[in-house]
This record gives structure tokens, sequence and C-alpha cells, in this order.
């Protein structure tokens, strides 16, 4: 039998808190889901630590509870004029995201700087990140570096092998999937240990399943990768 396509029923993964496996960091998920939450957050971690996914989840319980939530990536923002952070502190929440892409940049460093006061003042939550404890180090500019330091300061943690296990089966039980232990082993021995990576196979692999009627077993799984070179690249449909 050719295999069939798909029904729209295979979505991407909209990050949220309960599609993501805590692990170690269960303090941390606590801290930023807690209420009253404190006002400012810094977490600090490698990349592929979940600190995107945590950002975008707190966002997304903001607006789901019809408050006014922003999120933004200084990495994609930094080209632009400053005046992105104008007028951001009238949120519930700003999540600012890799905070690394400006350090040494003045013009970059002053801007956040006035925009924390102004958010500070403003009574509004504010969640940074990035992949170094640049609360601590790194930011040139004394006086921001001091603020980002004053609030609570996480370490994401990365996962070990055994709870990327358990991760990849968090996920697919919240996708509504089967994924057997020996064959979530299968898959961490044989492709890149990236959370984003094995995140991203296990949503093509959904869609795989689906359209060849099958279950992920580690056989499917043996036979896809066969064919299928894993890679960032996001399944049909993923936004």
């Amino acid at each position: 039998m050719s295999a069939q396509l798909p029904l729209a029923v295979a979505l991407p993964d909209t990050p949220r808190w309960a599609n993501f496996y805590s692990g170690p960091n269960t303090e941390i998920v606590a801290a930023l889901r807690a209420a009253p939450a404190p006002q400012v957050i810094f977490l600090w971690g490698a990349g592929g630590a979940g600190k995107t996914h945590l950002l975008h989840a707190a966002c997304e319980s903001v607006s789901a509870a019809n408050g006014y939530a922003q999120y933004l990536s200084l990495r994609e923002l930094r080209a632009l004029d400053i005046g992105i952070l104008e007028d951001l502190e009238h949120s519930n929440l700003v999540c600012v995201d890799d905070v690394e892409a400006i350090i040494g940049d003045p013009i970059w460093e002053h801007a956040l700087f006035h925009f924390f006061n102004r958010g500070v003042a403003a009574g509004t939550r504010l969640i940074f990140a990035a992949r170094h404890n640049i609360a601590a180090h790194g930011i040139a500019l004394a006086d921001l570096r001091t603020r980002l330091a004053g609030g609570l300061v996480y370490h994401l943690r990365e996962l070990d092998d055994d709870a990327k296990i358990a991760a990849l089966q968090h996920r697919a039980a919240y996708r509504g999937l089967e994924f057997p232990s020996d064959a979530a082993h299968y898959l961490l021995r044989h492709a890149p240990r990236s959370t984003t990576v094995l995140f991203t196979l296990l949503e093509r692999l959904d869609w795989a399943a689906l359209a060849a009627q099958r279950r992920i077993t580690r056989n499917f799984l043996r036979a896809w990768l066969a064919t299928n070179t894993p890679s960032n690249d996001p399944p049909p449909g993923h936004p």
C-alpha cells in the first residue's frame, strides 16, 4: 500500500508549560510560573537548554489570561533601531532573549538599561535570557550588569542522556504519540544529541508515521533514519 498524506492533525509544538520537560530545572519553571511572579528573572544556559521555549511559554500563559506579553530576540533585532524598545514597559510581561548579542554595543546596552528602568518603574514583569551568565560578567555597562544581577538569576541546566529520553517521551505523550523506550534510545544513539534536533525529528516522525499509517517502533525509526538525515529544518506545516 502506498503511503497516504497525513491529515492536518500532526501540529507543530507551540511552546507551553505542558510540553516542557523540567528535569533538573524544576525550581526554575516553578519560579517562572509563580503567582505572584518575581518581577525580574535572568536565565542563562547553553543553546538548546530550553530558554526560548520557557520565554515563549511565559508569554503564551499571559496572553491566555488576556494579558499583553512581548517576546524579543536581540539577536534578530540588533540590526534594527533601538526604538524597538520604546513603550514596551506598558506590557504585562516582556521576555528579552539572546542578550549576549548586544554585548559590547554601547548604544544597545544603554537602551536596554533604560528599558529595564522603565519596566521596573511601571511594574512590568521582565525575563531576560542569554547563553552565559552576563548578569555577573560580560556586559560592559556596569549599571546594566548590576540591574540584571539584581533579580533572580538561574542557570538552566542541560539534560543528560537519561533526561533527554524522558523529555522525548514527555513531548511524544503531549503529541498523543507512543514512543517506546527502545525507539527513544535508538534515536538518541543515531542522531545529534541536541534537544532542538531531537524534538524536530520527533515532529517529523509524527508526520511520517501518520503518512505510513504505522506506529513509531525501533524498526520503523531505523528505516526512517536510513533515508532522512537529521536536520534543524521544520516539518511540513511548521511555521
